[in-house]
Parts: C-alpha cells; structure tokens; sequence
C-alpha cells in the first residue's frame, strides 16, 4: 500500500473520514493522483497523528491519586483535623456497610476528605474555612465538576462528626441503597 491508499485504509478502520475535510473527497472519490497522494495523504496522516495523541492523552489521563498530588495527600493525612481522625476511625476497615473509604484521595485536580470507589461517594467535613463566601463558591463549582464525574459528595460541619455520627452512618448507607435501586 502507499500514500494515501495507505491514509485511505487507516481512515476507514479508525472511522475517522468527517475528521480530515482535504481527504473527504478524496475517500468518496477513490482517486488520486500522484501530487495528491503524497501531499494529502502527509497532510491527513499529521492530522490522524495529532487526533490520535490528543485522544490517548485524554483517554488514558489519570483521574485518581494523580502522582502530582502525592505529597499534598500525605502531608493531609498526616495533618487531619481532629474531626476527620473522628470520622476515619468510623469508615475505615470498611465499618459501614461493607464499604472501603479511603482519606484524603484525589479525584482530578482536587483532593476529597474521603472517597469510596464503589459508591463513587466523596464525604467532605467543612470547618471554619468553608464559611466566607469564596469558599463556598469554590466548593459548589468543586462539587458540579465532581458531579459531572459521576461523584456525589456529602458535606457536613466539623461538629456533626461528634454530635450527630448516626446521621452520616445513615445517610452512607441510604446513599448506597438508592445507589442499588437505580441500577
């Protein structure tokens, strides 16, 4: 095979055909001659080459745990509030429900409190920070991207982990049954 027989072939496979418009034509067509083999076929195949590493780079990009985040993680973890070491005590070796939570876990660019993988549910524990107005606008744009991740997050105050430990052990588990039900 050559030139753009061989760009012809690699586009039919791949069923990329509407994304190189100069080859378009020449695919429905099945002509080419010699100029436009070599010029459209290197023309097509940079295309193809920049389609496909953007696609790769997109596809295989880490979400979780990326290594950039490491040290934050660990310096969190070893740092936590007490209402979060209250909290870890409570999920961790899988207490509720059967579930295994991990701390300080990163999902993209941020870094949730607690994360489970099998109810995809981030649990955040807000302190006297998330009060002013900045931080409750980071927070909600934080949860919409998280949302669209598929990733449900729970927030509650610092106090609820001592007052009200119950109330978030339920609505774990509610959030898991409802979870159930859907599918």
């Amino acid at each position: 095979m050559k030139g753009a027989n061989k760009v012809f072939y690699y586009c039919w496979r791949r069923n990329v055909r509407s994304t190189i418009p100069e080859f378009q034509s020449l695919i429905e067509a099945r002509t080419f001659s010699a100029s436009q083999a070599e010029g459209t076929a290197f023309t097509a195949v940079r295309r193809l080459f920049f389609i496909s590493i953007s696609f790769t780079f997109k596809s295989k990009m880490k979400l979780h745990n990326r290594k950039k985040l490491k040290n934050i993680r660990k310096h969190l973890r070893n740092h936590s509030t007490a209402a979060e070491a209250t909290l870890w005590k409570m999920l961790k070796n899988k207490q509720i429900g059967g579930y295994k939570f991990r701390r300080q876990h990163s999902i993209d660019m941020y870094i949730v409190d607690f994360f489970c993988y099998d109810l995809m549910l981030a649990i955040e524990l807000d302190g006297e920070v998330h009060a002013d107005l900045n931080s409750i606008a980071w927070d909600t744009e934080r949860d919409e991207k998280l949302a669209k991740l598929g990733i449900t997050v729970l927030r509650y105050e610092n106090r609820w982990v001592y007052e009200y430990p119950e109330i978030i052990k339920s609505d774990i588990l509610k959030h898991a049954r409802k979870m159930f039900e859907d599918i």
